[in-house]
């Protein structure tokens, strides 16, 4: 809201290539940890959300600006089917190699 969301509009407004989505993805590596410092790591990190908007030049052909956008602790669904809540992943979509991992990570 505010001045961000202001400065937001104006930025679509002047590169229409940015109202694409042009990525979307759940971290899954449980092996990061990144606190609070922006980095390219921290889409990958399990609990994360990540959102590209614009450019991506293997999926649409776009040319442009593109930034992400990471979401921390999300809740993500896809047709009434919870894949994340509070950045926690619904293990049932989960191999049963992937939940030992988890179960290991958790123990550290």
């Amino acid at each position: 809201e505010g001045e961000k969301k202001e400065a937001y509009e104006k930025l679509l407004k002047r590169h229409d290539v940015l109202n694409f989505i042009s990525e979307i993805s759940i971290g899954i590596n449980p092996f990061i940890n990144i606190k609070n410092e922006p980095s390219v790591l921290e889409e990958k990190k399990l609990g994360t959300a990540h959102f590209g908007h614009g450019a991506n030049l293997s999926y649409g052909k776009r040319k442009g600006l593109h930034f992400d956008a990471v979401i921390r602790d999300p809740t993500f669904a896809i047709e009434d089917k919870t894949i994340l809540r509070k950045g926690k992943i619904n293990k049932t979509f989960l191999s049963e190699d992937a939940k030992s991992l988890l179960e290991k990570v958790d123990e550290i």
